[in-house]
């Protein structure tokens, strides 16, 4: 027997064994019942678990074997096209990050890139968009997968992202005031109910593409709508020769992460970091990924983040949301984000947002400038800050 075909049947006898177990589980069978079956995956060859085979069947084998028929494509899109109202979004809908929502036409099915300098609000805006989506699309299931932080960071992340307290307070309860506890036990209890619509996993469970594609494939398999965010890409682990390059990885990371995207036709949201650059007075550009190349041609959409003005230390601040590509509406520009970096928040600009900062600078740095005038501040600060929040371009569709 040909070695290309015995290997074809090995690995669809692999699967099966796999759906067998899946069945099992979910019919809740005794463990005794099951140790035939497990015996035998166990016993698998290493290659063969390791083998990337839940995406490239589905997209280069199944090419190969098939021969596409152009009128059958027609009459699909052509359907689907039927079935989609022009007042509706092509993507999933958010409600709290609106005009990302509009200028998008909906979070769609392709790979996003939520690029920037260190430390400036990558994880906190993927955060609060996760949040958002899952708000905003009660059917949506989210596949949260962390290689920079553990469950346990995100979990608190998110605590404080709810509850509206820095995310060390969130960390020790201990003796704090009955408002803020409550505050606390609200954000659990939400959070609490999205337990069945997103999975959190972290590098000791999902650090390579075989396993992010295997928790996907199960969501899809039970026919649920899904979105996979990715926190920290160029730490996923590429599977591969050891010797490769660091170019080699990440062309193979950008080329598996499009493939997920593609093979599933989900969104998969991604954060990641620039090259060190020689000096960060101006904004990092599409050519400060690394392998910009790969990663420019193979996503979809591209958002570079950066401070509106790097001077301020707040930990309240403006950041400029670059849509350096977008190939899934018409849109071209900018969007202006407020980022509360203490309390793990973002908002987009809004008029009740710059209502709310005015006030709380306000009152802010009024209470400093009375108890210490020693530390400098001054009414000039004070209409720097004004200035800094209510000089918000605010996109309204109506006015194009």
């Amino acid at each position: 027997m040909p070695e290309s075909i015995r290997k074809e049947i090995e690995y669809k006898n692999f699967i099966e064994l796999i759906d067998k177990i899946q069945k099992d589980i979910d019919e809740e069978k005794p463990l005794s019942e099951m140790t035939e079956p497990l015996t035998k995956l166990l016993t698998k060859p290493e290659e063969l678990l390791k083998s990337n085979q839940y995406i490239h069947e589905k997209s280069d084998k199944i090419k190969k074997l098939t021969k596409p028929s152009l009128k059958e494509k027609l009459e699909e899109l052509k359907k689907l096209a039927a079935k989609r109202n022009r007042t509706e979004l092509l993507g999933f809908k958010l409600n709290k990050f609106r005009e990302i929502g509009e200028k998008e036409d909906g979070i769609q099915a392709g790979l996003h890139l939520i690029i920037a300098d260190p430390h400036i609000g990558k994880s906190t805006l993927q955060r609060n968009l996760l949040f958002d989506l899952l708000e905003s699309n009660p059917h949506l299931h989210i596949l949260f997968v962390t290689l920079d932080d553990t469950t346990e960071d995100v979990i608190f992340g998110l605590i404080s992202m709810l509850s509206g307290l820095s995310i060390n307070n969130v960390k020790k309860t201990k003796g704090i005031s009955n408002d803020e506890q409550a505050e606390i036990d609200k954000a659990y209890e939400k959070l609490h109910t999205f337990e069945n619509r997103l999975c959190l996993l972290d590098a000791e469970i999902a650090n390579n593409f075989t396993s992010i594609a295997h928790f996907a494939e199960g969501e899809i398999k039970n026919k649920k709508d899904i979105a996979i965010f990715v926190d920290a890409m160029f730490n996923i682990d590429t599977e591969e020769d050891s010797n490769q390059t660091l170019r080699e990885k990440n062309i193979y990371r950008a080329n598996e992460l499009k493939r997920i995207a593609d093979v599933y036709k989900i969104p998969v949201i991604c954060t990641g970091e620039v090259r060190k650059r020689n000096s960060t007075d101006k904004p990092p550009t599409i050519h400060d990924i690394m392998e910009s190349s790969k990663f420019a041609y193979n996503a979809k959409v591209i958002w570079i983040l950066y401070p509106e003005d790097p001077t301020i230390k707040d930990p309240t601040y403006v950041i400029i949301m670059d849509w350096a590509k977008n190939k899934l509406s018409s849109f071209k520009g900018n969007t202006k984000l407020v980022c509360y970096g203490d309390k793990s928040q973002m908002e987009e600009n809004s008029p009740d947002v710059i209502a709310r900062e005015i006030e709380e600078i306000t009152k802010r740095d009024g209470d400093k400038e009375q108890t210490d005038n020693s530390k400098g501040y001054s009414s000039k600060k004070l209409k720097k800050n004004h200035k800094r929040i209510s000089n918000f371009n605010r996109y309204d569709p109506k006015d194009e």
